[in-house]
């Protein structure tokens, strides 16, 4: 066999075990997502107060507002900017609707 049809193989064989761990992971992805959908909402509910009284989100606003005040107090121009409100923003966010929002943000500063 010549040398190139070994690599070739070779790059078949590599991109068909990748293709399958890719699948399998996607899998084991939706697998879970639909685990989530059905646990009862009461559950989901009791989950997420407990979360938040944890004070991992006083923490995240104070740092927030201290910056925002550091900005403001050094005369950084904000261009219009203004804070209206502070959530969480849902941990399963698509790459392009983070790119989209860090997008909108930076044009704004």
């Amino acid at each position: 066999m010549n040398p190139i049809q070994i690599v070739g193989i070779a790059a078949i064989v590599v991109g068909g075990c990748l293709l399958l761990w890719l699948i399998g992971l996607q899998i084991r992805r939706i697998s879970l997502a639909r685990d989530a959908a059905t646990e009862p909402r009461h559950e989901r509910q009791a989950a997420a107060a407990q979360s938040a009284t944890a004070g991992g989100d006083a923490a995240i606003a104070a740092a927030i507002a201290a910056v925002y005040l550091m900005l403001e107090q050094s005369g950084v121009s904000s261009n219009g900017l203004r804070v209206k409100s502070v959530r969480r923003v849902g941990v399963n966010i698509p790459a392009w609707g983070a790119a989209g929002r860090r997008e909108n943000v930076s044009t704004r500063l």
